[in-house]
């Protein structure tokens, strides 16, 4: 983890679970929305949006 955008994008990892109603688990990891290095609120906005549309449960870290 640091400060500020690291990714351009979404990091994606499909995990394999032996949960019968859920065997496969997409993880997204947006990392630097929002940062004051490179402020982009369209391209920020859009990759919320496509976080949010494609999850069931969103988990939200804000640090300091």
């Amino acid at each position: 983890m640091s400060a500020g955008r690291c990714t351009n994008g979404l990091y994606a990892s499909l995990l394999k679970t032996d949960f019968p109603k859920a065997r496969d688990c997409l993880v997204l990891d947006s990392e630097g929305l929002l940062s004051i290095e490179r402020s982009d609120e369209h391209f920020d906005r859009m990759l919320t949006i496509l976080a949010m549309s494609l999850s069931n449960v969103m988990i939200i870290n804000v640090n300091g």
